[in-house]
């Protein structure tokens, strides 16, 4: 069995942390509580000068493989983003849309 994995050194995917999306729209992120509610990385993530977001957990798989060309096609930053999402550990529901708990 032979194994092939092709990347780009750019948009690699961390190893660990939520699954990477290039974009989410307001009905990916509709929520009713909070259990519906994950987290999820933009293409760079956190540890690339990034941010996180925060989507209905049923729409995680079909965002992560959509978005996988344009995440690829990014070139990000090897460097702590410090932007205020990056310090949420978990998403909550607000208003009626997921969003990082930022406390």
């Amino acid at each position: 069995m032979f194994v092939i994995l092709v990347g780009c050194a750019g948009a690699a995917e961390p190893a660990a942390g939520p699954p990477m999306i290039a974009q989410a729209s307001s009905e990916d992120q509709t929520c009713t509580r909070d259990s519906e509610c994950v987290l999820v990385a933009d293409c760079c993530g956190c540890a690339r000068q990034g941010r996180q977001h925060a989507v209905h957990r049923d729409r995680v798989q079909a965002l992560t493989e959509a978005s996988r060309t344009e995440c690829s096609a990014l070139s990000c930053t090897v460097a702590d983003s410090e932007h205020v999402s990056c310090r949420a550990s978990q998403a909550a529901c607000r208003g009626g849309r997921c969003v990082p708990a930022v406390n």
